[in-house]
C-alpha cells in the first residue's frame, strides 16, 4: 500500500531583478513556502520534487507533461495577474506549447475550417485531396464549409464519386446533430447542391427539416440562397419545397420588404417563379410592392430575375413594377441574357407600349457583335417576345 506524505514545502524569494524563484535547497517547511505535491516512498517521489522545485515550478511533479519532457512548459511561479496571464499564453503559443484555453478537438475543427476557407477556386484537386481524407474529422460548420469550396471551385459530376464520404457525413451530421447547423451553414450547402448538380434527395430534404424550425436566425440572403438552391436542384422532394417556400414567404411577409436588399428580392421572386408558387399566394403581392419604389437598386440581372418570376407564373398585378421598369431600367445597357428575359416578361405580363419595344429592337442592332457570339436560347426568347407583344392590344 502506497505511503502518502505531507507535501514538500519551497520557499519562495525575490532576486535582485525582481522576479521569483525557486531552488532545490530552499526546500524546508514553515510560512512563505508553496507545496509541492509529495506521495509514495521511493527515491523518484524525492528526486522528481527536488527536479520540479529547481525548475521554479509549484505545479505537481506527476504532472503528465512533466514525465513526457515536457516540464519546461509548466513555468508558473506564482498565480499570473491578468495582462501576465495573456502574455505567458502568448509565448506558449510561439514556442509550440498547447494552450489549455481550448479543447483539442476545437482547435483541429477550427483548423480545418480555416484550411478549408482558405482554398482558392483554383485548388480544386487540393480541396478534394481533404475532404477525401479527413471529412470524418469535419465538424458540421467545416462539411457545409467543404460543400461550398466545391461548388465555388466549379466541381462537378466527375468529382461527386470522390466526396460520397462528405456527402454521408453530411447527412448523418444533420440528423444527428442539427442543433449545431448555423442559418448560414445550411444555405451555403443547400446552394452547393444546386450549383453542383449533384441530386442528394436525402442531404436536401434534412437541410430542410434542419432548417425551417429556425427561421428566424436566417439573414435575408441566406433565406433566399436557401429558397434558390431548393429551386434549382432538380432534387428536392415536393414536401420539402413546398415547407421552404412556406416558411421563406412568412418570414418575408413578418420582416417587410425593407428588410431585404435588390438582390434577395429578385432571387426570392427568380426562386418562387421556378417552384410555381401560386399566383394567389401573399408572397407575390408584397414582393410586387417592395421593388416597385426601388427599382434603381437592381443590377441588370437582378431586375430580369425579379421580372421573370413575375411573368412565369403570370402575376398581372404587378402594374406598378412594370411601369418603373419601362421608364427607368436602362433597356440599351442590358447584355443579350438579361434583355431577352425582361423583354420576354413584359410581354408576357402584357406590359410595354411601343416605345419599350423599339428601344429593345434599337439595343439589339446596337450590340449585333454581342448577339453574334450569344447562346441561341436568347435570340430565341427575345423573339418570342417580340411576337407575344405583337398581339398585344396596347401595341396594335
Amino acid at each position: 500500500m502506497q505511503t502518502f506524505y505531507p507535501p514538500l514545502r519551497v520557499h519562495i524569494a525575490e532576486d535582485d531583478e525582481g522576479s521569483f524563484s525557486k531552488k532545490a535547497s530552499d526546500l524546508q517547511t514553515g510560512t512563505g513556502c508553496v507545496d509541492l505535491p509529495r506521495r509514495g516512498h521511493s527515491n523518484l517521489v524525492a528526486q522528481a520534487a527536488a527536479a520540479a522545485a529547481s525548475r521554479g515550478s509549484s505545479a505537481s511533479y506527476c504532472t503528465p507533461g512533466y514525465w513526457m519532457g515536457a516540464g519546461d512548459r509548466v513555468t508558473a511561479t506564482r498565480p499570473l495577474r491578468g495582462t501576465e496571464r495573456s502574455a505567458s499564453m502568448r509565448r506558449e503559443r510561439s514556442a509550440g506549447g498547447l494552450w489549455q484555453g481550448k479543447l483539442v478537438g476545437e482547435a483541429l475543427d477550427g483548423t480545418f475550417q480555416e484550411k478549408l476557407s482558405a482554398i482558392g477556386p483554383d485548388q480544386l484537386l487540393e480541396l478534394l485531396a481533404l475532404v477525401e481524407s479527413r471529412h470524418a474529422q469535419f465538424n458540421p460548420q467545416s462539411l457545409c464549409t467543404a460543400m461550398h469550396r466545391l461548388a465555388v471551385a466549379a466541381g462537378g459530376n466527375d468529382e461527386q464519386h470522390r466526396c460520397i464520404g462528405l456527402l454521408s457525413s453530411l447527412e448523418d451530421a444533420l440528423h444527428k446533430k442539427p442543433h449545431m447547423f448555423r442559418a448560414q451553414s445550411i444555405s451555403n450547402a443547400c446552394w452547393a447542391l444546386a450549383k453542383l448538380q449533384w441530386h442528394r434527395t436525402p442531404v436536401l430534404d434534412a437541410l430542410v427539416d434542419v432548417a425551417v424550425p429556425k427561421m428566424n436566425d436566417f439573414k435575408a440572403k441566406e433565406l433566399s440562397l436557401l429558397l434558390w438552391g431548393l429551386a434549382s436542384s432538380g432534387a428536392a422532394s415536393a414536401k420539402s419545397k413546398q415547407a421552404a417556400t412556406a416558411a421563406v414567404s412568412d418570414e418575408f411577409l413578418q420582416r417587410g420588404s425593407h428588410e431585404f436588399d435588390a438582390q434577395s428580392i429578385a432571387t426570392i421572386s427568380y426562386s418562387a417563379g421556378m417552384l410555381l408558387v401560386p399566383e394567389s399566394d401573399p408572397l407575390w403581392p408584397a414582393l410586387g410592392k417592395g421593388s416597385e419604389g426601388r427599382v434603381a437598386e437592381f443590377s441588370d440581372r437582378q431586375l430580369a430575375n425579379l421580372v421573370w418570376g413575375f411573368a412565369t407564373i403570370a402575376y398581372t398585378d404587378s402594374t406598378a413594377v412594370c411601369s418603373r421598369i419601362e421608364k427607368e431600367a436602362p433597356i440599351s445597357n442590358l447584355a443579350p441574357i438579361d434583355l431577352s428575359l425582361v423583354v420576354w416578361a413584359m410581354a408576357k405580363l402584357l406590359r410595354g407600349g411601343p416605345e419599350f419595344y423599339c428601344e429593345a429592337a434599337d439595343s439589339v442592332v446596337a450590340k449585333g457583335h454581342e448577339w453574334e457570339n450569344s447562346d441561341s436560347r436568347n435570340i430565341a426568347t427575345l423573339l418570342y417576345a417580340f411576337a407575344l407583344a405583337q398581339q398585344a392590344p396596347i401595341n396594335d
